[in-house]
């Protein structure tokens, strides 16, 4: 054969469906790949509207994206897959920009995020598992929990009586909403700082989303059903993503 073609399929549909298109002819193998390699990142922009971190991006490519084919195939062979593990970090990182300094991220990983169960007090760590609150979602028939303070919005202390004010609100709403909730605290590991906290199920990530914003807040914690807790922070816009796969994160 004289060149190289690219057929682009739908990853939801399979190769023999009618969902697919020519991606071009080329001259070159260079050319190609680098045609394919294109359609691939452009697609992952497109699908990352919807990811809050890197996996789920590479998630959503798997499932929802486009996947160009190279014929005939190059050597090595080209895999949309492989090309979109690798590019997924950056693009989601251009997708997600945070703003909040590394020493502020740093210190709302450190916290000590307690919660005072009806089972026991709780430590939740960001990166840790914790078999009590499994136990309390299950207790709720809940898959997620949340963790989020209404103190200090923007990590910029109010006053006392602000502060108070501001929980005694955010109670009495997840009250008449019918949320099931128990009291916390975050805490510094040193103990210089604390914050009045609740630990929330049944609050979907949307859900999740929308209240912190509201309350103001930069990060919250979301701890789901069986897996470690993760940090999520406020990127510049409205959406929480996961702490961890930000860059430049100081130890």
């Amino acid at each position: 054969m004289s060149g190289w073609t690219i057929r682009v399929y739908e990853n939801f549909g399979a190769e023999d469906e009618a969902d697919n298109w020519a991606g071009g002819s080329f001259s070159s193998a260079a050319a190609a790949k680098m045609t394919a390699e294109s359609i691939v990142h452009s697609s992952l922009k497109d699908q990352a509207d919807l990811a809050r971190c890197i996996k789920k991006l590479e998630d959503r490519y798997r499932y929802f994206g486009e996947d160009p084919v190279i014929t005939p195939d190059l050597d090595p062979p080209f895999s949309s897959r492989t090309v979109a593990e690798r590019l997924a970090p950056s693009v989601f990182r251009n997708k997600y920009p945070c703003d909040i300094p590394d020493e502020l991220r740093k210190a709302y990983r450190d916290t000590e995020y307690w919660a005072h169960l009806p089972l026991g007090e709780a430590l939740i760590r960001i990166g840790q598992h914790n078999p009590l609150i499994d136990q309390w979602l299950q207790t709720h028939g809940s898959y997620l929990a949340t963790f989020v303070s209404a103190w200090n919005p923007g990590s910029k202390p109010l006053s006392a009586e602000e502060n108070a004010g501001r929980m005694r609100e955010l109670i009495a709403e997840l009250t008449s909403a019918g949320k099931p909730f128990c009291a916390g605290v975050g805490r510094s590991p040193d103990g210089r700082w604390s914050e009045d906290s609740v630990l929330i199920a049944s609050l979907s990530d949307q859900e999740a989303e929308r209240l912190a914003a509201r309350l103001g807040q930069s990060a919250f914690a979301s701890i789901r059903l069986h897996e470690p807790a993760v940090l999520r922070v406020q990127s510049r816009g409205t959406a929480y993503v996961h702490e961890e796969d930000l860059c430049s994160l100081i130890s």
